[in-house]
């Protein structure tokens, strides 16, 4: 029941971090074994009580991000949003490849009157 709750409040405290990587997941692992520690010692064991010892996990992200330097925290952004582009773009190009594929099946379609013509010629 401690390892479920401890997920619980550590899944609460990532989702609200921003930023990703190594930092990151070293410090979830740190507050995990924390809480579980917490928990083995405490006498309530809810959510409740884990944040009222360690905070509510919004300032737990601002106190993370407080830590990094700004730079990093700049960094990371822009990546996101150059993955964001860049996977918009593709996606863009693939919607329009299949509207042109689509026309151009209309297209051969009303020329033979919506008949396949298979020839052997070429």
């Amino acid at each position: 029941m401690n390892k479920k709750l401890a997920k619980q409040y550590c899944r609460r405290v990532r989702k609200q971090l921003p930023v990703g990587g190594k930092q990151k997941r070293m410090y979830l692992e740190t507050m995990y074994q924390r809480v579980l520690e917490y928990l083995e010692t405490a006498e309530r064991t809810d959510e409740a009580a884990l944040e009222a010892h360690f905070g509510d996990p919004e300032n737990i992200a601002l106190a993370f991000l407080g830590e990094m330097p700004y730079q990093e925290i700049s960094r990371k952004f822009r990546f996101r949003n150059r993955v964001i582009a860049i996977v918009l773009a593709v996606a863009i190009l693939a919607l329009a490849g299949i509207t042109v594929m689509l026309c151009q099946i209309k297209e051969y379609n009303q020329a033979n009157h919506g008949y396949w013509v298979v020839s052997d010629a070429y």
